[in-house]
């Protein structure tokens, strides 16, 4: 028997010394139905950025423009890619954080993990001077 756990619970179990192996692949007759391949599941959760919060950043300072993209994702899924718009950004795993430097604006910023589900947040950048 294996438990399904979203990426946030096992960092949260881990911290607290408590090892949560990951579930085996399902098998490709498990994914199948029909010619379709269904991925079923919890879309990607954004964690960070916060939503409804505005972010302000002084573009003068490098060590200081940067925003972590940090998403929860369903037992079955390994990656998340990252968009802002439509722009890709890069991929990270649930245990580690990406850097992102955004530019000025209200930025789309869209999480999709390696089996096609996705969300989606508005994320709001102001420049300080």
């Amino acid at each position: 028997m294996w438990e399904f756990w979203p990426s946030e619970m096992r960092q949260l179990f881990l911290r607290a010394g408590i090892y949560k192996a990951l579930p085996p692949p399902f098998l490709p007759q498990c994914k199948e139905q029909g010619s379709h391949h269904i991925a079923v599941g919890k879309a990607p959760r954004i964690l960070q950025p916060k939503k409804d919060v505005r972010y302000h950043i002084r573009f003068s300072d490098s060590t200081r423009n940067n925003i972590p993209l940090a998403a929860s994702l369903d037992a079955d899924a390994t990656h998340v890619y990252w968009f802002a718009d439509d722009r890709f950004i890069g991929q990270s795993t649930p245990e580690e954080q990406l850097l992102w430097t955004p530019q000025a604006g209200v930025v789309t910023l869209r999480a999709v993990d390696n089996l096609g589900r996705a969300t989606h947040q508005k994320v709001v950048i102001e420049s300080l001077p």
